[in-house]
């Protein structure tokens, strides 16, 4: 019987160590994606000073409940108008990383985006169902390393997403 209550105890240790091994990941993935979006938002503007072609960091990245959400503003150049693109993502949901101008996580599943498009005066809210999340990061000179980072603390998160194919 003290045998058996001491394994127990043993056990919930090690899936407390485990869980705690996993919040810490998830913490270091979210301060990794946001000190990259923000590096690279400084560097656009630092290199296309006050271009009209901008991103602005609405929400930040942030993971609650397993879900990884982030809000971001863009100004399209030559136009008055701007759009804001809210994102959300169960963890769950990640299959892939990839990389198409930007990376992206490719999902399992359509996942929600709402977009808010102002032009011309005119508001439009649309909400719709797509494939990936974007992370609005180009990674930049150091995108693989940073797309192996971001593979890493997801699986020491407990979530198995792969390399998207041209990253093999």
């Amino acid at each position: 019987m003290k045998q058996q209550f001491i394994r127990l105890f043993l056990l919930l240790i090690a899936c407390a160590g485990m869980q705690t091994t996993s919040a810490q990941s998830l913490q270091k993935l979210e301060r990794l994606l946001n000190k990259q979006i923000r590096q690279e938002m400084k560097e656009h503007l630092r290199t296309r000073g006050s271009s009209d072609d901008t991103l602005t960091l609405i929400r930040p990245f942030a993971i609650k409940d397993s879900t990884l959400t982030v809000t971001i503003k863009g100004v399209t150049p030559g136009s008055e108008g701007y759009w804001v693109e809210e994102q959300a993502v169960p963890l769950r949901l990640l299959r892939s990383l990839g990389k198409d101008g930007m990376l992206l996580f490719n999902t399992s599943k359509l996942v929600e985006r709402k977009m808010i498009q102002y032009y011309d005066g005119e508001e439009t809210e649309t909400t719709d169902k797509v494939p990936h999340f974007w992370l609005h990061i180009t990674g930049g000179k150091k995108d693989e390393q940073l797309f192996q980072q971001l593979l890493e603390l997801l699986e020491e998160a407990g979530y198995t997403v792969t390399a998207y194919e041209p990253w093999m």
